[in-house]
């Protein structure tokens, strides 16, 4: 494959946007930001120019700092968006397990926003720490940080009103909608662009 960032060489696929690369309709022939990935091989590389992130694919998924696997243990489906805990059921491989939050006594840790994500009991992948598209809920304020919201799950929302103790991260001021469907034209979900912290404990509404 040959190298095509300004011209100059760099990378394999040079620029694209995280659309491109992780939405659910990114392979859908007539969506607005169609990419064919068919003849992306293993060890090439992209720059997502969403938050400046260069990923590297292997078997199937976007690798790059920032980004861990995981396996989806939620007794269901997960997407691009979601916002996951680390989950306490045995993912049944080296890897840890992954799940949306359900319950306000859960005693879990955060983990991250499903950036490619799958069937329960398969491999997804997670956007850890850095500027990722995330699931939202309620009227954004700028800068301040924010707590899992246990109703709905598997969103981020603001939470000014607490401590500095299990803060998630924090909004950046961009309106980012979640695509959540495979159709050209397709559902969307409210979404930010968030800065993950990536260490932090979660807070509940």
């Amino acid at each position: 494959m040959s190298y095509t960032f300004g011209n100059t060489g760099g990378t394999t696929w040079g620029l694209k946007t995280y659309n491109q690369i992780f939405a659910l309709n990114s392979q859908t022939v007539g969506a607005a930001e169609y990419w064919d990935q068919s003849y992306v091989n293993d060890l090439d590389t992209v720059i997502c120019s969403t938050n400046h992130r260069m990923l590297t694919y292997l078997n199937g998924k976007w690798w790059g700092n920032g980004i861990i696997g995981a396996v989806n243990k939620n007794g269901s489906d997960i997407e691009p968006g979601d916002y996951v805990i680390v989950s306490s059921s045995a993912s049944g491989s080296t890897r840890p397990s992954c799940e949306i939050t359900t319950s306000s006594s859960a005693l879990d840790h955060c983990f991250g926003v499903v950036l490619q994500g799958g069937a329960d009991g398969t491999l997804c992948t997670l956007g850890t720490q850095g500027s990722w598209p995330c699931k939202t809920d309620g009227t954004i304020i700028e800068s301040r940080p924010m707590r899992l919201d246990s109703s709905p799950s598997g969103v981020l929302y603001d939470a000014s009103s607490i401590s500095g103790d299990g803060f998630v991260g924090k909004y950046i001021n961009v309106v980012f909608p979640i695509i959540t469907s495979t159709a050209a034209t397709p559902t969307t979900a409210q979404g930010h662009l968030v800065a993950l912290y990536g260490t932090a404990n979660q807070i509940y509404a």
